[in-house]
């Protein structure tokens, strides 16, 4: 099988030299392998098993919520925040307080700044009735519930009310301290606009 690379096999003897015809091998071609760019999607450590409210928040990113809640982490195709905005934390902070002073007028607590604070924006002429006192602790008990239920729009109308309260009162009826209600008026009305169109 290997004739064909002899010249002279045969008259080959002890004394001929051997001619060999030079081997040629074709050069060995390895197609191009491509990978395809390994693409990982941010990951979300969650250090509690999340609860539904994670999952109402954000339905869209959730193709196996079981799996989820078991492991406590979360592949998302974007990035996800759960940083709370300052205004929401501003509208509930302004809740709470509110529902503090109406409980302390009211003289469930006793907290005697917050039971005054807000009686001392409107003259004493009219403040010393105890029961208009307690009507003003139910409003301000109202609308500081309002200011805590995440109702961006609520939220707004809570703050729309009490401008329009302390402005009618002042305008047409000289009841409250011009510099403290315009300072309300004009506060409630920004943090209302807020809360209403650019939330």
């Amino acid at each position: 099988m290997y004739s064909e690379f002899f010249t002279n096999s045969d008259k080959l003897d002890s004394s001929a030299p051997l001619t060999v015809a030079p081997l040629t091998v074709a050069p060995l071609t390895v197609a191009s392998l491509t990978v395809a760019p390994l693409t990982v999607a941010p990951l979300i450590e969650f250090p509690r098993i999340p609860s539904t409210d994670d999952y109402m928040a954000c339905p869209e990113y959730f193709t196996n919520f079981q799996q989820f809640a078991t492991s406590g982490t979360l592949q998302l195709p974007v990035q996800y925040s759960s940083q709370i905005d300052s205004f929401t934390l501003l509208f509930f902070i302004n809740g709470i307080y509110d529902i503090l002073c109406a409980i302390s007028i009211l003289r469930i607590i006793h907290i005697p700044i917050l039971g005054t604070l807000h009686l001392s924006v409107i003259k004493k002429t009219y403040n010393q009735n105890s029961m208009f006192s307690r009507v003003l602790a139910y409003w301000l008990l109202t609308y500081g519930i309002m200011r805590i239920s995440g109702n961006n729009h609520i939220i707004a109308y809570s703050y729309f009310i009490e401008a329009m309260f302390f402005g009618n009162e002042y305008i047409q009826h000289n009841s409250v301290y011009p510099l403290s209600a315009g300072f309300i008026v004009i506060s409630s009305m920004l943090l209302g606009i807020k809360a209403y169109f650019y939330m």
